[in-house]
């Protein structure tokens, strides 16, 4: 393998304490090594441990935040040059899609889905957060500048450029997920006795360190899947993690929608066994082990 196909992999960073941090490359693994402000853990997954406290503000998150207890409407523009697919989450498992035209005009989101949805949906913060960011925030008065400047353009009233932008917007329905996997073209099985077993030939080769999680983690008690069932969020993650997904969802970008899940010992157990990135994996498996200890 040569050093491009190297630099093109990913490490997971764990902070002083074992708690996961981002996704970054080997070569500034090596200088925080070369530092000794990091040590390897493990080398299969790939994961450094950081030697020092770091304080981590999320400054994008604390912004949307501060949006949402600011404005009462939620106003975006799709800025990724794209059609861009949303899915929004009810309570009682239904989700409701919405997709937004390849179109900069800027829409009012809450005149289709409610702000308390819009406000907890990981898809709609992913789409904010990634980079470059897919959708954009605005606020009451840049939303209206927007709209004023393409009415004066297009001789139009701001009710028809609204009433235009409208007609090109997919809502459907709300629907209720199904429980299994089968739907989604996922194989469900129950849990293996030891996770060690579900991993394949290529993962076998890991250091004392990940040999430790999982024999700790594999003794965990864990209900059969067909009783209590997998969060149909976490099959989806899964499935856009596969090499033959459409749109394969990055490692960093799963492990952040993961974070924000109330995960239970069965999701955990099927993101070790079934998600196709290692890093995933290893931070399944660390959650896992800390669930064991409480």
């Amino acid at each position: 393998m040569g050093a491009k196909d190297k630099d093109d992999k990913v490490v997971m960073v764990l902070d002083k304490n074992g708690n996961c941090l981002d996704l970054t490359r080997p070569g500034k693994v090596r200088k925080l090594i070369d530092l000794d402000r990091a040590v390897l853990i493990s080398s299969q997954p790939p994961v450094i441990k950081l030697k020092k406290s770091v304080r981590r503000i999320k400054m994008d998150i604390r912004k949307i935040n501060e949006y949402f207890e600011k404005n009462h409407e939620v106003f975006i523009q799709n800025i990724s040059g794209g059609v861009v697919s949303l899915s929004f989450y009810h309570s009682d498992g239904r989700i409701e899609p919405f997709s937004l035209p390849n179109d900069r005009r800027p829409i009012c989101l809450t005149n289709w889905i409610t702000k308390d949805l819009i406000r907890n949906s990981v898809d709609f913060r992913r789409l904010l957060m990634r980079k470059p960011p897919a959708i954009k925030l605005l606020s009451e008065e840049e939303y209206f500048e927007l709209i004023n400047k393409v009415a004066k353009e297009t001789g139009k009233s701001v009710e028809e450029v609204e009433s235009d932008v409208a007609e090109k917007i997919t809502h459907r329905e709300s629907y209720i997920v199904p429980s299994s996997g089968e739907d989604l073209g996922l194989k469900v099985e129950s849990p293996p006795s030891s996770m060690a077993t579900k991993l394949s030939d290529s993962d076998k080769d890991v250091d004392s360190k990940s040999d430790e999680v999982v024999s700790k983690t594999a003794d965990i008690d864990v209900p059969g899947i067909a009783d209590e069932g997998i969060s149909p969020r976490v099959l989806q993650i899964v499935a856009n993690c596969s090499e033959s997904a459409e749109n394969r969802m990055k490692a960093q970008d799963a492990i952040a929608e993961l974070s924000l899940l109330n995960l239970t010992n069965i999701d955990l157990n099927y993101i070790v066994g079934n998600c196709a990135y290692k890093t995933v994996r290893a931070w399944a498996q660390k959650n896992l082990l800390e669930m064991s200890k409480k």
